[in-house]
């Protein structure tokens, strides 16, 4: 977890709760709020360096840095999506 000097907060409407929770009752162990939406966060980050660089707008350093930023399961899942998404495939 990075650490800031100051915490930042979104505001969520009873629509996000209720699809937070929605997400929730579908994991079998018992999972907070914060953790799905950080979960949620990941998977969008994931996401986005599947397509940024698809359409070649991230560095090989770029591609590094990102990739250190998500753990090694999801990593793996990224890479792969690269993978199947090269040219030369």
């Amino acid at each position: 977890m990075i650490n800031t000097e100051e915490d930042m907060y979104l505001q969520l409407t009873e629509e996000d709760i209720f699809k937070i929770d929605f997400i929730r009752s579908t994991i079998e162990q018992e999972v907070s709020r914060p953790k799905v939406v950080g979960g949620m966060l990941d998977e969008g980050f994931g996401i986005a360096i599947c397509i940024q660089h698809r359409e070649g707008e991230l560095t090989q350093e770029g591609l590094q840095h990102a990739l250190g930023l998500l753990d090694d399961e999801l990593k793996s899942v990224v890479l792969e999506k690269i993978s199947k998404d090269s040219p030369s495939n």
